[in-house]
């Protein structure tokens, strides 16, 4: 029941956090001002309000090289609003993988504006928007699957000049109103 994050990482390198929940909290876990080269195995983050792990861009620097394994991230409290199972800031973010991590009971599922990302046997379902929201350059979904979810299961949402997404191998079905969207 804390009323801010679970755990804030400030510039931080080579970090590494297994088997730990985080619950009840306004935000999961954060990383921000050029944190990088961290491990999160086996993490997992339920009933939060607006994200349950985020990696937030800031003018300090930008975070790089995440690799998270086997996370979940569940059951945002109120998921109508703008709220991320996981969120990789839009910024100049770059060089992350996500490996078996699920996603659902949240606004949108893999909110992804970093460029060079992996998501490997990522599922999202029965988010309110969106399963996999793909904002930036050289992203690769595999054997990624999303079923059940609000607006779309992929949704390919550029702002600039399009980039490059690779879909390899992929589910997507039973969407409410797009099975991929490109935006």
């Amino acid at each position: 029941h804390w009323t801010d994050n679970g755990m804030w990482f400030e510039g931080g390198d080579n970090i590494f956090i297994r088997d730990c929940e985080v619950h009840q909290v306004a935000y999961g876990i954060g990383m921000t001002d050029g944190t990088h080269d961290f491990v999160l195995e086996r993490v997992l983050m339920h009933h939060f309000d607006l994200y349950g792990f985020d990696v937030t861009p800031s003018s300090v620097g930008s975070s790089y090289n995440g690799t998270l394994i086997d996370c979940v991230s569940h059951t945002g409290r109120d998921p109508s609003q703008n709220v991320d199972g996981f969120a990789l800031g839009h910024g100049d973010q770059h060089g992350f993988v996500l490996r078996n991590c699920k996603t659902w009971g949240v606004y949108d599922g893999f909110d992804i504006s970093s460029r060079e990302t992996t998501l490997e046997g990522c599922i999202a379902y029965d988010c309110l928007n969106g399963g996999f929201k793909l904002w930036q350059d050289e992203v690769l979904l595999v054997n990624c699957v999303g079923y059940n979810n609000g607006t779309d299961n992929v949704e390919l949402d550029w702002d600039g000049n399009p980039g490059s997404v690779t879909l390899w191998n992929c589910t997507f079905h039973d969407a409410e109103t797009y099975n991929i969207w490109v935006e």
